[in-house]
């Protein structure tokens, strides 16, 4: 895994405008004592976490530090599995570790894969008992991004009802949790002086797309979380299932686990479908969804071994068939076919130009350029 990230850190710290809005939080920081979120409602531990980094190692060490961070996600990951006994553990593993948004996500400096690993990492904690540590993780993972709450709450929830004997120690975590988080954002919480603006998502100043339209704004990231070809894959397996009565029974030894993955996978679309941005806000399905892949797909491992096949396409060649007007909030779209580089290639192509770039002003003033000379082109 390590082998195959290593190239892709030296290609700048991203493309994303948010990752030069956490290096300019930090060195505000570090230059006033003033604390401005780098986004509502703000990631302070990472942010000021990536500014001592950086200035150790530049993007190289921010990058690194990513993908060491990537390898404990994908630890957690594979430990989980094979304490349930997942099927196909190691497939699952592989396809976890090329899909293109882990990889991509994994190599620069960004917060989803700090978040997410840490996520898993808590729950492995959790599960072994390490109640007192799993909640600090926790605490963190959602003090990166706010949105992590969704897994350590799922957790909880099943443990209070599956698990009563412990239930001293399961709420302790969960006031633990929401101590380190407090704790946390109370330099969010300060500059946004103690008002509901701390909870007002940094999109909401744009209009209502109308129920309809962002269900299917939805739809589409969904799709292009995994790829055409990976959804088209999955369709036509179930329904030749469907078709010949298939015996997918989920066995009783993984009941638990096939419920807390549909609730952890049913909770984050929901909170998708009401934020449904950038595609990255995905990720945390990423190993719920494979889990359950492999539930429902035992005993097909050819299915599976398909479905590594065409992740790994995505990451290369991507079959669009909308053109938004706008990438994070569309308000409205071109339909048709449009053959596109992958997610990964698109990702190196976007990060090239930036690879000078250590602050938002630089990286606002190169998208621009190649914004207006893209126009020219035209």
């Amino acid at each position: 895994m390590v082998i195959i990230y290593i190239p892709f850190i030296f290609l700048g710290y991203g493309s994303d405008n948010d990752t030069f809005r956490i290096l300019k939080a930090g060195d505000n920081f570090f230059q006033t004592f003033t604390y401005i979120p780098s986004r509502i409602p703000g990631c302070f531990i990472y942010e000021i976490f990536v500014y001592l980094i950086r200035h150790l190692g530049g993007f190289y060490l921010s990058n690194a530090m990513t993908i060491a961070i990537a390898c404990l996600g994908v630890f957690s990951f594979y430990s989980l599995c094979f304490r349930f006994e997942i099927p196909h553990k190691e497939l699952l593993t592989l396809i976890f570790i090329f899909h293109p948004l882990w990889l991509m996500n994994s190599t620069l400096t960004h917060d989803y894969v700090w978040s997410l690993s840490f996520s898993l990492f808590g729950l492995w904690l959790f599960l072994n008992n390490k109640y007192f540590v799993s909640a600090l993780i926790w605490g963190i993972s959602i003090g990166i991004r706010a949105s992590a709450f969704i897994y350590p709450l799922v957790a909880i929830g099943f443990c209070l009802l599956l698990d009563r004997k412990n239930i001293l120690k399961v709420l302790l975590n969960a006031l633990i949790i929401l101590i380190v988080t407090i704790l946390l954002f109370l330099p969010s919480i300060n500059f946004y002086q103690y008002s509901t603006k701390f909870f007002v998502y940094q999109f909401s100043q744009f209009p209502s797309r109308g129920f309809i339209f962002q269900t299917g704004v939805f739809l589409y990231r969904n799709i292009y979380f995994w790829g055409l070809p990976t959804i088209l894959l999955l369709l036509i397996s179930g329904i030749s299932l469907l078709l010949k009565n298939s015996d997918n029974a989920i066995p009783f030894s993984f009941k638990s686990v096939f419920w807390f993955c549909l609730s952890v996978l049913i909770f984050e679309e929901i909170l998708y479908w009401k934020y449904p941005f950038q595609v990255d806000y995905l990720l945390p399905i990423l190993p719920v969804s494979l889990v359950l892949f492999s539930l429902l797909l035992n005993k097909k491992t050819k299915i599976l071994w398909s479905l590594f096949i065409a992740v790994f396409i995505s990451s290369l060649i991507n079959i669009n068939i909308a053109q938004p007007d706008h990438s994070n909030h569309a308000t409205q779209v071109i339909w048709g076919i449009w053959v596109e580089e992958g997610t990964l290639l698109k990702s190196i192509q976007d990060r090239i130009p930036l690879i000078h770039c250590d602050t938002l002003d630089c990286y606002q003033a190169t998208t621009t350029a190649s914004t207006f000379s893209l126009f020219l082109n035209k």
